[in-house]
């Protein structure tokens, strides 16, 4: 398979891997679109940490290939939610799992996205409701901008200002 790794600050280069066994409790998916985020031109900078030689991406729209939970079916489409959480630390237990102490995220700890395959726990894939991939990979930053405004007060709030560039500005 073609992907994009990380070398180090500055360092991503174009290589060709095996394609990736799945491991019990995970599936094999075809990436189908993966987004470019802020996140990730950190990662190239270098201001953000991740493990050399990992597959930056976590936006990510995908196809499911082989399940061998059963959970899935080949040719499924959706969205790889992008945390790979515990279920049982203090975090996870108040439903807060994108801060789970044990957090694997994908794109940063383990392989992401900018590669033609993947390999992620089968629990992590969100089937779609649409059938375009290029609506259905922005799921992640939908997200996270209808989890922010979840926790804002409307009752007190009677004007809100919305800047920035991108899906989330």
């Amino acid at each position: 398979m073609r992907a994009l790794i990380h070398r180090a600050s500055r360092q991503w280069e174009a290589v060709q891997r095996d394609l990736p066994v799945p491991e019990e409790g995970e599936a094999l998916f075809r990436v189908l679109r993966t987004g470019f985020c802020a996140s990730d031109w950190k990662i190239y900078l270098g201001l953000k940490p991740v493990r050399a030689g990992v597959i930056p991406g976590h936006e990510i729209a995908v196809e499911v290939v082989e399940d061998p939970t059963g959970r899935w079916q080949p040719g499924m489409r959706g969205s790889l939610y992008p945390i790979q959480f515990c279920g049982s630390c203090s975090a996870c237990r108040r439903g807060l799992e994108q801060h789970c102490e044990k957090k694997v995220s994908l794109g940063y700890a383990r392989d992401g996205g900018f590669a033609t395959h993947i390999v992620a726990p089968a629990s992590l894939f969100v089937p779609a409701t649409v059938d375009d991939p290029e609506w259905f990979v922005f799921t992640e930053p939908l997200a996270t901008v209808l989890w922010g405004l979840a926790r804002v007060d409307r009752a007190e709030v009677a004007r809100v200002g919305i800047w920035g560039l991108g899906p989330m500005g």
